[in-house]
């Protein structure tokens, strides 16, 4: 799907990332099939929206580093989405915004989720997965990279705009066709959605960067017209003369027309 030459080296965000689910996935998966309590810890880390609704708000991030205990795919295809999509985000973005966009999918996706199961009562009393941070990525990663070449599925060839737009696709069809998706058929959508708003062209910092140079540029001509707004100016000159120097004290006036009025000058 990539050239491996071409993929950038693990920063602080991206190690973070794979080191949360590479430890507490099968961490949990231990304890929920090991232990005869195991389960109370994997339970204690994952997203119930009745306890999230009664304040225990970690879980909507601590769930996003769990994978299903009954298979290995989910753990594997998580690490490889994180590995291909996030070293490239977080060289553009830096850590910090990687880390604020990763950790708004999550928050955002298992809230859309929970939202969903008040409608749809079918839905799952318990979500994990990191599904709507690994949609935000790859749409993200193709909003960034529009005209990237790759092979989605490693076969079909498309630009990085068009794996953008299948991935959220697909993050439609999960709600027409629902899956047992661990973290609910909404979260991977509203992934995606942000996915598309925070990269550019679609940057949410965009608004926010545009008030604040309208707010300077307005600070900027209060402060010159405020410079200007002067009417005495005293200007030292060293009498070149012997009349200059017994006429040092005389007015000089002198138009202006910028302000068009008269300013006076008193030549010391």
């Amino acid at each position: 799907m990539f050239d491996r030459n071409t993929l950038p080296p693990l920063l602080p965000t991206t190690k973070t990332i794979l080191l949360g689910v590479g430890i507490l996935g099968p961490m949990g998966t231990l304890c929920f099939r090991c232990f005869p309590d195991g389960y109370h810890f994997f339970e204690k880390l994952a997203c119930r929206p009745h306890a999230v609704l009664h304040g225990e708000l970690w879980r909507l991030l601590t769930a996003g580093f769990l994978t299903y205990p009954y298979h290995f795919y989910h753990f594997a295809f998580s690490l490889f989405g994180f590995y291909l999509f996030c070293p490239a985000l977080e060289k553009r973005w830096g850590s910090f915004r990687l880390a604020r966009f990763l950790m708004l999918t999550l928050v955002l996706g298992y809230a859309a989720s929970i939202g969903w199961g008040l409608i749809v009562p079918s839905t799952s009393d318990l979500l994990f997965g990191p599904g709507a941070a690994l949609a935000g990525a790859a749409v993200a990663w193709g909003c960034e990279n529009k005209t990237t070449p790759l092979r989605f599925f490693f076969f079909i060839p498309m630009t990085g705009a068009q794996f953008a737009w299948c991935i959220l696709g697909v993050s439609l069809l999960d709600l027409i066709y629902p899956l047992e998706l661990t973290e609910g058929p909404v979260s991977p959508l509203i992934g995606a959605l942000i996915g598309f708003l925070y990269s550019s062209p679609f940057s949410l910092r965009s608004p926010f960067s545009s008030i604040k140079l309208f707010l300077l540029r307005r600070h900027s001509k209060k402060k010159q017209a405020k410079t200007s707004s002067s009417k005495v100016y005293t200007l030292h000159a060293a009498p070149f003369s012997e009349r200059a120097a017994s006429d040092k004290n005389k007015e000089a006036t002198i138009w202006v027309p910028q302000q068009k009025k008269e300013d006076k000058y008193f030549l010391n």
